[in-house]
């Protein structure tokens, strides 16, 4: 594998996984092991590709936890935050301004694609999938559109209401 090409598997990690602790914990919080599950599942694949597996194999034995309906230990979760956080903030991601690249987007037109798609992905039905060539075209939408093509409905809505709550629309 080339250099450039492993520095950009690093840079998407970086870009896709910033908040995937926060929304971890945030299922654990209310009990939602299912989603917990999802979320350990994603992060022990995407970190394995990138060469992290220390993070991989304790997503692993989370992504185990929940499945079997087990609240994973106060000491995995500590670690596994730690260590993620360490190789995210070694990967210099270059820089963006998301309200930027929003700027030129018909933000009326976009909103109501994006509710359509809040609804699809709340009800978990499959006429999100109709919708992904609109979305695809949009800006930091990728992680959204690759968990919808992995039927990951659920990861893909609380992805989609984070970054709406980020960028106010």
């Amino acid at each position: 594998m080339d250099a450039n090409f492993k520095l950009k598997m690093r840079i998407e990690f970086a870009k896709n996984q910033k908040r995937a602790f926060s929304e971890l914990q945030t299922a654990l919080d209310k009990g939602d092991l299912d989603t917990a599950h999802l979320i350990a599942h994603t992060l022990r694949g995407v970190s394995a590709l990138i060469g992290e597996m220390s993070i991989s194999n304790l997503a692993a034995e989370i992504e185990r936890c929940a499945k079997r309906k087990e609240i994973p230990s106060k000491d995995d979760l500590e670690t596994l935050q730690t260590e993620l956080n360490d190789v995210l903030e070694s990967i210099e991601i270059p820089e963006y301004n998301a309200a930027e690249s929003w700027e030129s987007i018909d933000l009326t037109a976009t909103t109501i694609l994006l509710d359509k798609l809040e609804s699809s992905l709340e009800k978990c039905s499959p006429d999100c999938f109709d919708l992904v060539d609109e979305i695809a075209i949009l800006p930091d939408m990728a992680t959204i559109v690759c968990q919808i093509d992995n039927c990951d409905f659920v990861a893909a809505y609380a992805s989609l209401k984070a970054m709406r709550k980020e960028l106010n629309l």
